[in-house]
């Protein structure tokens, strides 16, 4: 999974007058918000970093965005059933 959206640092930004983004926090993201939301995954790649936008008029400037790279665990349980075990471990 690939998520990238800005966050709650962009109101500073959008305060200075840089950058869009939504105005209100709830639609903004906290790194760890996103960790705790996605316990399930294995995250390769989680930061919240300082970007240079140029998007179109109202996404151009200075922003924080908050960067995921993310994918379902690794299952050593090839056959699917649960087990734990691959079918051709079984004898």
């Amino acid at each position: 999974m690939i998520l990238e959206g800005f966050s709650l640092r962009q109101l500073v930004f959008r305060a200075a007058g840089s950058a869009g983004g939504p105005g209100d926090p709830s639609m903004l993201f906290d790194p760890d918000d996103i960790e705790e939301d996605f316990l399930d995954l294995d995250i390769e790649h989680l930061d919240e970093e300082r970007v240079v936008l140029d998007e179109g008029r109202r996404h151009r400037g200075a922003s924080s965005v908050v960067r995921l790279i993310a994918h379902k665990p690794i299952d050593d349980d090839d056959d699917g059933d649960g087990d734990g075990e691959n079918a051709d471990e079984i004898g």
